[in-house]
């Protein structure tokens, strides 16, 4: 949004230095010349932010700053002239991966819920995930109030099979006897 800002100042600085130059003009006979040049002008500085589109690789460089701005891609910064060692980057990028991995918990979570079917779900008070980013640390908690019934296994098994992970991954603690 600064960029349209700064390129829309551009245009209005050369439009005033247009007409304070027609002004100034002592006759009148200079008047096309003075216009055509400022016209030239008025034209390189409308077209200025089109010109760096002219280049080859405009896109993938522009991909590869916003790559490292977000995500701290240590390859697209090499080459772009993002500063990686940025303390703002590196927090914002840490910021970014910490809520990304808790909104994959989260929605691990409940799809885990929504996976069992209602004779098993009404059972199930909480459901939890940890590590949802890293298949291989997954972990899910679920929390039943089965009064001592037997469903806890049944419950395991369904949501190890629904999220694709191995049964030892899957922890179901009875909240029943609290």
């Amino acid at each position: 949004m600064t960029a349209i800002g700064e390129w829309l100042k551009q245009i209005v600085v050369v439009a005033m230095l247009a007409g304070i130059a027609e002004m100034l003009l002592p006759t009148r006979a200079l008047v096309k010349y003075v216009r055509s040049v400022l016209g030239v002008a008025m034209i390189a500085a409308m077209l200025s932010p089109l010109v760096p589109m002219l280049r080859s690789n405009w896109s993938s460089q522009l991909a590869a700053q916003a790559s490292a701005a977000l995500f701290g891609n240590t390859l697209a910064t090499q080459g772009s002239g993002v500063d990686d060692n940025s303390a703002a980057v590196r927090g914002y990028a840490a910021a970014l991966n910490q809520e990304e991995s808790l909104d994959a918990d989260q929605y691990l979570a409940q799809e885990a819920k929504s996976a069992l079917p209602e004779n098993l779900a009404k059972y199930v008070t909480s459901v939890h995930v940890d590590n949802a980013m890293n298949p291989a640390e997954l972990r899910v908690t679920v929390g039943i109030d089965a009064n001592g019934t037997a469903w806890g296994g049944e419950i395991e098994q369904t949501i190890a099979e629904a999220l694709g992970v191995e049964a030892d991954q899957v922890l179901v603690v009875d909240d029943g006897g609290r």
